[in-house]
């Protein structure tokens, strides 16, 4: 019988510089049940391996770590998708390589909730960002959407441009963990996945800190143009419109819409020779088929 309550699901590429903190802060959990945790590295090219077997080899709590590293390079997507289907656990959390836990009791005041609330598919929480190789000074996640609120179902988190939490910050239901076909195309995997998890009843956030997100030069987000991301982010909810048989149609065409004017205005502020064809490229390619078919043109 499956004893284990929630696993923690982390993936994992060239992390050497922060991937012992972000194994601490799952290790430092209290937890009243069992844990475990699945790490997917995706073939790193740098010591990541090296760092983790030594700092395991040295730490009383190891046997609860599930460390795997692909023979070869999977990607984001499939690296997170393999990563999602070794988890065992009743309840999955996330947190990325680069990310860390900061309250040894986050787990245990999640799953208390999801325990003695089961209309709800997931619940998140407020974190810090921690911004690494600049002086900008740390900050908490922007709480602009969360003000006055707890509780947030399917239309506040298409229509809301500031809905936005970490990754880290996440607790869900493995029952709802269901991915289309299209889910391997999408780029914002963790997006995505909260889109669909949306359809399966409300979330709920608790405001306090509990985590931190690193912000950092060579992050996914930071080497990825506004205008490629805003780009990926149309591709993404066109298929969650087809996915959802249109029934959010409405507040997904003004999103795209308001894509489609940030992607104008980030090409303006990019201004880099070739980028424009980039986009154009992609958007011939991948994109535009999508819009047209869900009358999004």
């Amino acid at each position: 019988m499956n004893k284990i309550l929630v696993s923690v699901c982390m993936i994992t590429y060239g992390h050497e510089e922060f991937i012992v903190k972000a194994i601490e802060g799952m290790l430092i959990q209290k937890c009243s049940f069992d844990i475990e945790i699945i790490i997917s590295d995706d073939c790193s090219p740098d010591k990541t391996q090296a760092i983790v077997d030594d700092f395991l080899n040295k730490h009383p709590k190891s046997g609860l770590v599930n460390y795997s590293r692909n023979s070869f390079n999977k990607g984001l997507m499939g690296n997170f998708i393999s990563a999602l289907y070794k988890c065992k656990g009743k309840y999955i959390a996330l947190c990325e390589g680069d990310d860390f836990w900061i309250d040894s009791l986050k787990l245990q005041k999640q799953v208390d909730f999801m325990e003695s609330n089961s209309n709800y598919s997931l619940c998140f929480h407020n974190a810090d960002f921690k911004f690494e190789g600049t002086s900008k000074k740390n900050e908490p996640m922007n709480q602009t959407p969360y003000i006055g609120n707890k509780v947030f179902k399917i239309d506040d988190i298409i229509q809301n441009t500031n809905f936005h939490f970490p990754t880290a910050t996440i607790l869900f239901r493995k029952d709802f963990l269901q991915l289309p076909d299209w889910y391997k195309f999408i780029q914002q995997g963790d997006k995505a996945l909260q889109l669909l998890l949306s359809t399966k009843g409300p979330f709920y956030y608790m405001d306090e800190i509990m985590s931190v997100y690193r912000k950092h030069p060579t992050s996914v987000g930071a080497t990825t143009r506004n205008s490629i991301t805003k780009m990926r982010q149309i591709q993404m909810y066109s298929y969650f419109n087809s996915h959802t048989n249109f029934e959010y149609n409405d507040l997904i065409q003004a999103k795209c819409q308001l894509f489609m004017n940030g992607i104008k205005q980030s090409l303006l502020e990019e201004n880099i020779i070739g980028l424009k064809q980039l986009i154009g490229h992609y958007y011939l390619r991948l994109v535009k088929p999508l819009l047209i078919r869900f009358s999004l043109n």
